[in-house]
């Protein structure tokens, strides 16, 4: 069976797959504590509640709870970089989760009615910040960067299920002016 497209595209919409992302799960009892002062040595801060914050180009760090910061990375090397230069912490700790994740990619003017189509309109985070919610019945961690790109970050056992109803709801969107219709 032929693997199916990286890509999905819709008038005013992009979406791109990139399974098995870099990742890790920072854990922490305080974001105040000796972990988030060795992650500060390491030139990566916390980010704030609800926050997302991008470090040395290669890192995005993505509010997700009180006690979790989730880390998408652009190689496995830097994963296990900051792991290495936190090291061992009584109040915090970094899981390596590389493989585990999958990202969908999100850009255009339609995003935000792909999402509220998916999960509801208050799932869309602003530029710069992080939630968490369901789409299509799984859990997300949505994150805005600063560009307005939005990416979706899930369990990559969940990832089939969701890019079929992305790719169902891009196909349902009616034509309207600005996107080939009348």
């Amino acid at each position: 069976m032929a693997e199916p497209p990286p890509t999905l595209a819709a008038p005013g919409l992009t979406v791109r797959l990139q399974p098995a992302v870099p990742a890790a799960l920072l854990r922490y009892f305080a974001g105040a504590g000796d972990f988030a002062a060795a992650l500060r040595r390491c030139g990566v801060s916390l980010p704030p509640v609800l926050g997302a914050l991008e470090a040395d180009g290669e890192l995005l760090l993505a509010w997700r709870s009180p006690t979790e910061t989730l880390c998408l990375a652009g190689s496995e090397q830097r994963i296990a970089a900051l792991a290495q230069g936190l090291g061992e912490h009584s109040d915090g700790c970094l899981l390596d989760l590389t493989g585990a994740f999958t990202v969908f990619e999100i850009r255009g003017e339609r995003t935000a009615d792909l999402i509220a189509r998916l999960g509801g309109e208050g799932t869309l985070p602003g530029p710069g910040e992080s939630r968490r919610g369901r789409l299509a019945d799984v859990a997300v961690t949505l994150v805005c960067r600063p560009s307005g790109e939005l990416l979706l970050a899930l369990d990559r056992g969940y990832a089939e299920h969701l890019r079929g109803w992305i790719e169902a709801t891009m196909a349902d969107f009616p034509a309207a002016p600005g996107f080939g219709g009348a």
